[in-house]
């Protein structure tokens, strides 16, 4: 099973060479803070690259890009917005390069804004970061955010089929991503590193060999002991350290576009997002159209006849859901084995 081990984004720190400037209460201000981005692997303004990276456990990682425009939180102890004395700073994404297993990018005030810069007197500060960004003020080392239930592909439009295999563009509202990095000093390069916080699963739905009829699929939930959708609030830590405190409220649902099948020459690949927490006896409820009739079905993921821990904020491929009229079956590459998913109505666990 290929699964994504950590999202890194490295925001390259430099100092411009402005003077400073003297404010009326006598504080002087020094140089801005810039930053530069570079993203190793993904805000509904990056996207997943389809580039898997080595990370020489016999894992891989997926690499996500930067896109340009993209508008990220940046927010610190000391260092201060020029004009307002706020402690935080909208930047966005700009001169986008694709380098092997880096999306790299310059970053800039956005449009209308002003950035931080450092303060006279101060040797430390602390800088965190969230992407997408959030509104409203940050707390110093916190964030909060939301992995929302209601999941669908991005805009309106379903791409053509490749190879009869369909891939709906990935919603990146719900691929939060977070930073810390404690101890930087003004004349020095800051290097502020962005992991993941959440979880993500890409799935494959195929047809079945043995059923020869298309199947509309409608709606895929993600079912657990606990709910998979809801808050978060982040303790924002250096190096991927950070801690989430989640509160789940929902099942995340992922709703198909009108008329989307899956067939013996039809597939289809979606993802979908969860909370960054360790997941147990993971369940699909998938609802979809069979002969004319709408069918429910359910079961629980398992491998070696146990069910599957998914750890969190890491992503996960899951291949070949097949569909043969009133019976599900997946499996998982290439190492999980198969289980079989029937109607809810009717329903066998896997315990």
């Amino acid at each position: 099973m290929k699964k994504t081990s950590y999202i890194l984004l490295l925001f390259a720190g430099m100092i411009l060479s402005l003077a400073g400037c003297q404010k009326g209460d006598g504080v002087r201000y020094g140089k801005e803070v810039r930053f530069k981005a570079a993203s190793a692997i993904p805000t509904t303004r990056t996207s997943y690259s389809g580039v898997d990276v080595p990370d020489g456990n016999n894992k891989k990682w997926e690499r996500i890009d930067w896109v340009e425009g993209e508008e990220i939180l940046i927010w610190s102890d000391n260092a201060v917005s020029r004009y307002s004395d706020a402690h935080h700073a909208v930047y966005q994404v700009k001169d986008v390069k694709d380098e092997g297993k880096l999306s790299k990018a310059s970053l800039t005030n956005a449009p209308g804004t002003n950035g931080l810069v450092y303060v006279s007197g101060t040797d430390s500060y602390s800088f965190w970061g969230i992407s997408p960004k959030t509104t409203g003020t940050p707390e110093a080392g916190k964030a909060s955010f939301e992995i929302k239930a209601a999941q669908q592909m991005a805009g309106t439009t379903v791409p053509a089929a490749v190879n009869n295999v369909t891939t709906l563009p990935v919603d990146m509202s719900n691929a939060w991503l977070v930073a810390a990095v404690t101890g930087a000093s003004e004349g020095q390069s800051v290097e502020i590193p962005f992991y993941p916080a959440f979880t993500a699963f890409e799935f494959t739905f195929e047809g079945d060999p043995e059923y020869e009829g298309n199947i509309n699929v409608t709606k895929v939930e993600l079912v657990s002991d606990t709910k998979l959708a809801g808050s978060v609030v982040a303790t924002l830590v250096p190096g991927g350290a950070s801690t989430y405190a989640c509160t789940p409220t929902a099942d995340p649902a992922f709703t198909f576009p009108a008329n989307m099948y899956v067939s013996q020459t039809q597939k289809i690949v979606f993802t979908m997002f969860a909370l960054p927490q360790k997941i147990v006896g993971l369940k699909l409820r998938i609802y979809a159209k069979v002969d004319g009739e709408n069918v429910t079905f359910t079961g629980t993921m398992k491998h070696n006849g146990a069910p599957i821990e998914f750890d969190a904020c890491k992503k996960y491929r899951i291949k070949g859901v097949a569909v043969p009229g009133n019976l599900w079956k997946i499996f998982y590459q290439p190492d999980i084995t198969l289980d079989e998913w029937v109607p809810v109505d009717n329903p066998i666990t896997f315990e």
